[in-house]
């Protein structure tokens, strides 16, 4: 009968025990400068729980409640940046009614959160934006006072034209000029003339891209015309001199309203012949009849 009584009381306790037990399925937590934490699930059925975080002995964190579900219950820390110490977190499961009856989870540990070497933040340094400065020639005064900057040119040399021809006409005190253009680059000519072979007195500017051009407003005189080559702000070296009737080089002839093409009317001189005999004819037949 004993024997029978003892083994009734041990399955009783046996029994008490795994109720108590089975009052939390699962435990998490955790320990570090992120988060400090301690959790506990319920087992569904209505009870007490209470959390308590412990920093450098001192309490940071004592929450409770109640819970019927579940659901975990959690009690956290987030330790504040350069934190150093022991840290303790509880959380405890008990009986409604019942203070020290019942299931928890404690962690517990020691944190450093101090940056150990720190990395400096940088700050951008905004990028100034440069402004160019405008590159001018050298100076080519070399005597002192005002000094001149000397514009540059960049523009490849033209060649020299060829085959340049002076033709008097089409009208009076006027003379065509052609030529042939020459190999490259070229934009613009230009046409010196004078009446002196070793100089270059007067001249037109600027012909436009053509290979004939007509000078008027010339007086009775031998001319000389130079015709130059000219690309984009780079001149060329000019041909010449060409005279009237002939290329490459002075030809003998005269310009103005009484010549045709170069060559010398007649008719003054037939004047000048005609009157001449007209007078010694008279003249002759005077005498005669007063002889």
């Amino acid at each position: 009968m004993k024997k029978i009584i003892l083994s009734l009381l041990g399955i009783v306790v046996v029994l008490a025990l795994s109720a108590q037990v089975s009052w939390a399925w699962e435990k998490e937590q955790g320990v570090s400068c992120e988060r400090v934490f301690a959790s506990i699930q319920n087992n569904g059925v209505g009870r007490n729980w209470n959390g308590v975080v412990n920093a450098n002995g001192n309490v940071v964190v004592n929450t409770s409640g109640f819970d019927d579900s579940s659901n975990f219950v959690t009690v956290e820390w987030i330790p504040t940046p350069g934190f150093s110490g022991p840290v303790e977190a509880t959380i405890t499961l008990s009986n409604a009614g019942e203070n020290n009856n019942g299931d928890s989870n404690t962690i517990s540990g020691n944190l450093d959160c101090r940056e150990s070497n720190p990395t400096p933040t940088l700050t951008p340094t905004p990028t100034q934006e440069v402004t160019p400065t405008p590159t001018t020639a050298p100076s080519t005064n070399t005597g002192g006072g005002s000094t001149t900057n000397t514009p540059s040119c960049d523009d490849q040399k033209p060649n020299q034209p060829y085959n340049i021809l002076a033709v008097a006409g089409p009208g009076a005190g006027q003379v065509t000029l052609t030529w042939g253009p020459p190999s490259g680059p070229v934009s613009d000519y230009s046409i010196t003339y004078s009446d002196d072979p070793n100089t270059q007195k007067w001249g037109v500017i600027s012909t436009g891209n053509v290979t004939k051009y007509t000078i008027s407003g010339l007086a009775v005189n031998k001319y000389y015309f130079w015709v130059n080559a000219i690309n984009g702000c780079m001149p060329g070296s000019p041909f010449g001199p060409v005279t009237v009737g002939g290329t490459g080089g002075p030809i003998q002839a005269v310009l103005g309203l009484s010549y045709t093409s170069g060559e010398e009317s007649l008719l003054p001189q037939l004047f000048q012949i005609f009157g001449a005999l007209t007078f010694a004819g008279l003249g002759f037949i005077f005498f005669k009849k007063n002889a």
